[in-house]
């Protein structure tokens, strides 16, 4: 595994340990997998998509290879199931290397957790499918009361 890369350095050593200590093996392995993938194919682009001020294209197709937008989803609904913990250092760890791409994943996430929690029945299934692949991704869009939005 590549808890001892570069990249977790300081506080993240023992964040990242804490974190996988309890998660399952499926998870650890995933882990590994995301950290390669954001070497691979997020870091690489994050100067071009602040810069260009343009939507990181290739690295939610990255993420979307992995099943980066199933992580708090449950299995049932095709997902990973490695719940909030797991979601939060998977965010923490995008946002090392792009943090723009990384509030794609946090607002994912967040959506994701509603839907489970609070979602219709009827259609939970379904969209938390969608959601678990990438197809759709979760946003929100918040105003103060008497705002007029």
């Amino acid at each position: 595994m590549l808890l001892n890369s570069s990249s977790n350095l300081g506080y993240r050593s023992a964040f990242v340990t804490a974190t996988l200590s309890n998660a399952p093996s499926s998870a650890r392995d995933w882990y590994t997998t995301l950290l390669l993938t954001t070497e691979k194919f997020i870091r690489p682009n994050a100067a071009d998509v602040d810069k260009n001020a343009r939507y990181p294209t290739e690295s939610v197709n990255a993420l979307r290879a992995i099943g980066a937008f199933g992580v708090t989803v449950p299995k049932s609904c095709n997902g990973l199931n490695y719940g909030d913990a797991i979601a939060a250092l998977a965010v923490e760890t995008v946002a090392t290397a792009c943090p723009s791409t990384a509030a794609i994943m946090m607002f994912h996430y967040q959506v994701v957790r509603r839907v489970v929690l609070h979602g219709m029945d009827e259609w939970r299934e379904s969209d938390l499918r969608k959601l678990a692949t990438g197809e759709w991704l979760g946003s929100s869009a918040w105003t103060e009361f008497g705002a007029g939005a």
